[in-house]
């Protein structure tokens, strides 16, 4: 047996505990009743279409939020009917991709909501849980990307060496609205390729390096400061981000270059997690192959970077260190129970 063959052995020993990546999802047969919204959602989310953690949430929050607007079942069973819709839906997009910590949090304390409500409400259910998923829109992604964009704003100084991976959403508008003078290099990654998006928005405004991963070294000792995105923040102030994260954070500590890491609140999880393989998503392995390529490949869409390796989290509250994320899940949990 040689060497290789035992090395895919070991490496798929590791990962197979992680959902498969099932390439047949598109002759799937989604389950009898299903809103054909979410049916289209579950298409999009599989096939890249959106991307990035608060896209998905919209997307989904969104969507749903019509589909309960639409329920014309009875207001007797009304409570009951919408608790197995959202388990439904959930389970339903979970087979398309994992639907992240925070939509999955907002998601029980949504079906709690319920549980709570007055069985005499009636359809006036639907009109509470719209007004709940809006409001959760609106002030945990819209004004919650208001103020970390104006809290980051204050960390760019003109002449500014800026350095940024991929694409985040939240990072890309606050380098849009800034009114400084200073040179971005946006480092990418295969197979998706998402700071071409971001570099191709910005190009007209900021002048732009861009390059692939493995260039950043090179590239690290000339910048000032490290941008990065979210897609969690775990209690023990560790981050999850799109898998080569971990790798940049590394570089930029090695070179002494501060991290700050722009998350929203919502995206805080309970969760502790020490490495990269506890939890994770499996991709298509097929993309990061040539065609016709028999190469056992494994597509990770994270990895975890370590709290040492983060400066400052940049969020709606303020800026904190790493260290204080556990005080902030706190301070959150006494907030919504006493709401």
């Amino acid at each position: 047996i040689n060497a290789e063959y035992m090395g895919t052995i070991k490496m798929s020993n590791l990962i197979s505990h992680l959902e498969k990546f099932e390439v047949n999802f598109q002759n799937k047969d989604a389950p009898k009743g299903m809103h054909p919204d979410i049916i289209c959602l579950g298409h999009k989310l599989r096939n890249n279409q959106i991307t990035g953690t608060n896209a998905r949430c919209f997307a989904i929050l969104i969507t749903l939020r019509k589909i309960i607007e639409e329920y014309r079942g009875s207001p007797e069973t009304i409570n009951k009917n919408i608790s197995v819709l959202l388990d439904e839906v959930r389970a339903y997009l979970r087979t398309a991709r994992k639907l992240g910590s925070g939509v999955e949090s907002y998601l029980d304390n949504l079906k709690l909501s319920i549980f709570n409500s007055n069985r005499d409400i009636g359809l006036g259910l639907t009109k509470k849980l719209s007004d709940d998923i809006g409001d959760f829109i609106d002030q945990k992604i819209r004004k919650a990307d208001d103020l970390i964009i104006k809290n980051g704003l204050e960390l760019i100084n003109d002449d500014d060496v800026i350095l940024t991976f991929g694409r985040s959403y939240v990072v890309e508008r606050l380098l849009r609205e800034c009114k400084k003078k200073f040179h971005l290099i946006i480092v990418d990654n295969p197979p998706y390729y998402e700071g071409r998006q971001m570099a191709l928005r910005l190009a007209r405004q900021i002048p732009i390096t861009y390059t692939c991963i493995s260039g950043v070294a090179y590239f690290m000792r000339k910048v000032q400061k490290v941008f990065l995105g979210a897609s969690s923040m775990l209690s023990n102030g560790a981050l999850i981000s799109r898998v080569g994260t971990a790798m940049i954070s590394c570089i930029a500590h090695m070179y002494r270059k501060p991290v700050l890491v722009f998350c929203e609140t919502y995206k805080f999880s309970e969760k502790t997690q020490l490495d990269s393989l506890s939890e994770n998503e499996l991709a298509d392995p097929q993309a990061l192959l040539e065609p016709g390529d028999k190469t056992t490949a494994i597509n990770l869409r994270y990895d975890l970077t370590p709290r040492n390796y983060i400066n400052m989290v940049i969020t709606e509250t303020g800026l904190i260190p790493p260290t204080s994320i556990p005080v902030m899940l706190r301070e959150l949990t006494r907030i919504q129970g006493t709401n």
